[in-house]
Formats: C-alpha cells, structure tokens, sequence
C-alpha cells in the first residue's frame, strides 16, 4: 500500500487539471485538439516525474510506461 502512495498522490493532482471543463461538448475542434494536447503533454511530464522522483520501483516502471505510451501519442 505504501508503495502506491506516490502514485496514487500524482493521479489525484493530475485527474482534475486533465478534466475537461464544462463548455468541452460545444467547443471548436482546434480547442479541443489543443486541449487535448496540452492534457497529453502533462501525462508525459507527471510520467517522467514519478520516473525520476518516485521512492518505489514499480511507481518509476509505471511513470516510465506512462511517459512513453504518451510520447508516442504526440
């Protein structure tokens, strides 16, 4: 359970900045491609930052995975 405090604590920092605001259903397509960019962008960062930071070696694999599968998305 400890090991996944880390993890647990980026997720719930990162769930609300990725939530898309309210106006998203009636947004203009560039809006939401940019929207949805800058929400991928973040996954990759909070990835390499629990890559780098993370005390527990399965939060680093998990931050590692996470920062490539989203850097092949970009």
């Amino acid at each position: 359970m400890r090991k996944l405090l880390p993890a647990a604590a980026i997720l719930a920092l990162a769930v609300p900045l990725m939530a898309a605001p309210h106006h998203m259903d009636r947004a203009e397509p560039s809006q939401f491609v940019h929207d949805a960019n800058q929400g991928n962008l973040l996954e990759i960062e909070l990835g390499r930052y629990a890559a780098d930071h993370a005390v527990s070696h399965e939060v680093r694999d998990l931050g590692s995975r996470l920062a490539d599968d989203h850097s092949k998305a970009s």
